[in-house]
């Protein structure tokens, strides 16, 4: 008699737990799809303007015997810059504060760089997932001021912040 009990037991435990799980944490059983993070690099030197593209799609090398191609569709409209991240930099306040530095350059066809928006500036942190992880919390949760310091003109404080995107 115990051995069948706990042999029903062994079989509904799996039930009992999905529908526990589904209910507490229902995006947790949730499938997700094939993801890849593309890089797209504009020569910054040539561009006038931001550009936008909509509904962009990316074709996958040919995978296995038969040549598979898969295609990846991105998940919202992306928007290029005229702009280069040639430097990143840690830097020290001199009361001991971090400062993590990000130096832009504009090509030299925009002639003034109010012209950009740059209300919404995606960053993608490629390193390794402790060093990702520690970037993400800094820039989103311990920063305390921005500074922005356009060519001839002296730093000024920015209403602005980091906010994760995710997919």
């Amino acid at each position: 008699l115990m051995g069948r009990l706990r042999e029903k037991l062994d079989d509904d435990l799996p039930e009992l737990t999905e529908g526990l799980v589904s209910l507490l944490w229902p995006h947790y059983l949730r499938t997700i799809p094939s993801l890849s993070v593309v890089e797209l690099t504009t020569d910054h030197q040539q561009m006038k303007q931001s550009d936008t593209l909509k509904e962009f799609q990316v074709l996958s090398r040919p995978i296995g015997e038969r040549r598979t191609r898969c295609v990846y569709s991105a998940t919202r409209d992306i928007t290029l810059h005229p702009l280069a991240l040639p430097d990143v930099s840690l830097q020290y306040e001199p009361d001991g504060r971090s400062v993590i530095r990000l130096r832009f350059e504009c090509g030299p066809l925009v002639g003034d760089w109010s012209q950009i928006d740059l209300s919404r500036l995606p960053l993608y942190l490629s390193a390794d997932s402790p060093v990702a992880c520690a970037l993400h919390r800094a820039l989103t949760l311990g920063t305390q001021q921005f500074w922005l310091r356009l060519p001839g003109q002296g730093r000024r404080v920015l209403d602005a912040h980091f906010s994760p995107m995710g997919f």
